[in-house]
């Protein structure tokens, strides 16, 4: 629970921030009875930087807004601030979704993975994935940051799969293709 007449708001970004403090001064302005100590972590693009500002985060805790990119930063952040009990949101996700959604230009489905042996290969099935792209249509699909495979499947998804070998002992897998219900412009 926050202080009486403020509360602390921790804006990390992977660039100036600015987006992040139009977005968080926009939302604070409905709350006349309490302000809001900012708490800002631009260029946040390494560990050692997201670590830093998770030490403030701590000391100070309070609502965390992001724009960040990197998934493993991302992870790194939203777990924090799960065992610190902390909402925590990234403010341009939800809008990167939409416009996706509206404007068909694809359905950016990405898993987080982790407990995976480096150097190892594993199969990953598209059954989860098949359900959520359009039928027919190309979709591609990038492990660890690997350059996109394309995949040009029948209506029964006869492409059951790829073969990946972990980089790391935890990293994403990202899927692009048109999502079911959207139409092609």
């Amino acid at each position: 629970m926050p202080e009486p007449g403020y509360f602390h708001l921790h804006l990390v970004s992977d660039a100036t921030g600015e987006t992040l403090i139009t977005v968080a001064r926009a939302a604070a302005a409905q709350y006349a009875n309490v302000s809001p100590v900012e708490h800002l972590y631009p260029m946040v693009r390494s560990k050692k930087q997201l670590d830093s500002a998770l030490a403030e985060i701590t000391e100070a805790p309070g609502l965390v807004l992001y724009t960040l990119l990197e998934e493993d930063l991302i992870k790194l952040l939203e777990d924090k601030c799960r065992d610190l009990a902390l909402p925590c949101m990234s403010v341009l996700g939800p809008i990167l979704r939409l416009f996706q959604s509206y404007l068909g230009t694809g359905a950016d489905i990405s898993w987080a993975i982790s407990g995976l042996n480096p150097g190892q290969t594993y199969a990953l099935s598209f059954q989860d994935v098949a359900a959520m792209v359009v039928p027919g249509e190309a979709f591609t699909v990038s492990a660890f940051g690997s350059a996109p495979l394309l995949f040009v499947p029948n209506a029964a998804y006869t492409v059951e799969g790829f073969l990946f070998t972990a980089l790391a002992s935890s990293g994403s897998i990202d899927f692009n293709g048109r999502q079911r219900g959207t139409q092609r412009q």
